[in-house]
C-alpha cells in the first residue's frame, strides 16, 4: 500500500498524469519495513554471515533502492525537509553546447508543476533507507568471526540524471550517468578512506576478486585488476573507461572514453562532446571544438573501437522511449 495522495507509481499502476510523476514516485510507503524485498533480502544475507558453514563464503547481495519508484516508509521522507532540500547543480541553456537527449519535455513539466524538490526529496529518502539496510549487514559482519578475512565491494550498475543538462533518469554517456560508486575493502590491504580518480570498469571487479582470493584470472576477462589502486591509489592506470550507447532514432551506436582527467564522446551522428572533469566536474563547458585541447581529444579518440556491430534501430514503441523524443544536435 502506498498513501495515495501522494503516490506516482505503484506496482505498475499510474497515479499520476505525467510519465516522470508516474516513474519516480516519491511517496510514502504504508507497509512496515520488514515486508521491504530490500529488508528481506538483508535478513537471509545476515542470516548467511552468521551460519557461514565450514566452507569460504561469497555473498552476492543485491538491493533495489534507490531504483524508481521512490517509496519508502515516512520516516525516511521526515529526515529531508522540501524547505532544505538542494537541487544538483544546473546551468540554464547547458544544452547549447552538448547533444540533447531528448527530455527536456520532462524536465520542463518537473519545473512547471514544481515536482524537482519532491522527487529529489524521494531519492534521498530512498538513499538513506537503504543505507541502513547496508548498515545492518556490515554490522553483522563487523560482529561476525570472518571481520578480519572478507573482501567487501559495493557498487551500483549506473549512474542517474536528476535535471542535470535537463536530462532524467539514465541513458546518456555523461559522468553523471555512467560513474558509478565503487567501494573495495580488502583487509590488510587496502586503507579505509583512500579514494582514487583512475579510470576503471565495472568488468575490473571480477579480475580484482581473483587476484585478492589467489585465484587465477579467466583469459575470456575484459577488465583488469584493480589490486595496483588498493595498494596505492595514485598508481596510474593506462586503461581508459569506454562506455557504449546507442540513441532514439541513430543506428550507430555512441561512444563516451575517459581518463583520470578528461571525458570525450562521439555520437552516432558525429557530434563531439569533450569535457575537463577537473575543472569542470558536472560538464557544464564541451571543449571539443578548443584547439587547445586537440591532442587530448586525439589521444581519447584513439581509444574508442574502429569497428562497432550495426544495429537496428530500437523499435519505437519499446519502453525505453518513454517521454523522449529526437534528441538535436546543439547550436
Amino acid at each position: 500500500m502506498v498513501d495515495d495522495a501522494k503516490a506516482g507509481r505503484t506496482k505498475g499502476r499510474p497515479l499520476g498524469g505525467h510519465a516522470a510523476s508516474q516513474l519516480f514516485g516519491a511517496a510514502v510507503l504504508l507497509e512496515p519495513e520488514e515486508s521491504y524485498g530490500d529488508h528481506l533480502v538483508t535478513d537471509w544475507a545476515i542470516e548467511q554471515i552468521r551460519n557461514p558453514g565450514d566452507k569460504p563464503l561469497f555473498l552476492a547481495v543485491g538491493l533495489f533502492r534507490p531504483h524508481i519508484p521512490w517509496e519508502v516508509s515516512q520516516r525516511w521522507f521526515d529526515l529531508y525537509s522540501l524547505d532544505e532540500v538542494q537541487l544538483p547543480k544546473h546551468i540554464e541553456d547547458d544544452l547549447d553546447d552538448a547533444h540533447s537527449h531528448g527530455r527536456e519535455g520532462w524536465h520542463k513539466w518537473v519545473t512547471e508543476n514544481k515536482q524537482w524538490k519532491k522527487f529529489m526529496q524521494g531519492y534521498l529518502a530512498s538513499i538513506s533507507y537503504v543505507d541502513h539496510q547496508l548498515g545492518r549487514l556490515l554490522d553483522a559482519l563487523d560482529a561476525s568471526p570472518m571481520r578480519n578475512n572478507t573482501i567487501v565491494v559495493l557498487w551500483s550498475d549506473h549512474g542517474f540524471h536528476i535535471g542535470e543538462k535537463e536530462n532524467w533518469e539514465k541513458f546518456a554517456l555523461w559522468d553523471q550517468t555512467t560513474r558509478v560508486p565503487l567501494f573495495i575493502h580488502a583487509p590488510g590491504l587496502s586503507r579505509d578512506g583512500a579514494a582514487t580518480r583512475q579510470p576503471a570498469t565495472l568488468t575490473d571487479i571480477y579480475p580484482t576478486l581473483c587476484e585478492l582470493a589467489g585465484l587465477p584470472v579467466p583469459n575470456q576477462c575484459g577488465g583488469t585488476s584493480l589490486v595496483p589502486q588498493l595498494k596505492n591509489p595514485e598508481s596510474p592506470r593506462n586503461r581508459p573507461a569506454l562506455s557504449a550507447f546507442q540513441f532514439w532514432g541513430e543506428n550507430t551506436p555512441s561512444l563516451a572514453v575517459a581518463d583520470a582527467r578528461y571525458r570525450f564522446i562521439r555520437y552516432g551522428n558525429g557530434f563531439e562532446e569533450l569535457y575537463d572533469l577537473k575543472n569542470d566536474p558536472h560538464e557544464f563547458t564541451n571543449l571539443a571544438e578548443d584547439p587547445r585541447l586537440a591532442r587530448v581529444k586525439a589521444r581519447l579518440g584513439k581509444a574508442l573501437p574502429s569497428k562497432l556491430a550495426s544495429m537496428q534501430t530500437i523499435p519505437k514503441d519499446s519502453p525505453y522511449h518513454r517521454g523522449r523524443k529526437s534528441g538535436k544536435i546543439a547550436k
